[in-house]
């Protein structure tokens, strides 16, 4: 599982301070990522998304500008 806000970046409304994560391979045995995760990771333009991947929470991908971050077909929100 990933906790949700994991990867937030807490500093989103600092000019000076923009996220630096551009690419997440999450591994293999993942099920769970958690509401906003993401969320604000505005260099954001790749996730590797593992097989085992079943439910992610609402908001994954918050204010992320890449329009080409989608969760996979099959995935639930919760």
């Amino acid at each position: 599982e990933i906790a949700p806000r994991a990867f937030q970046n807490r500093h989103y409304n600092l000019q000076n301070d923009p996220s630096k994560l551009e690419k997440v391979v999450i591994p293999e045995g993942v099920t769970t990522i958690g509401e906003k995760a993401f969320a604000w990771c505005d260099k954001l333009t790749n996730v590797v998304f593992p097989k085992s991947l079943q439910y992610v929470g609402k908001d994954l991908f918050y204010m992320c500008t890449s329009g080409n971050l989608k969760v996979p077909a099959g995935v639930k929100e919760i």
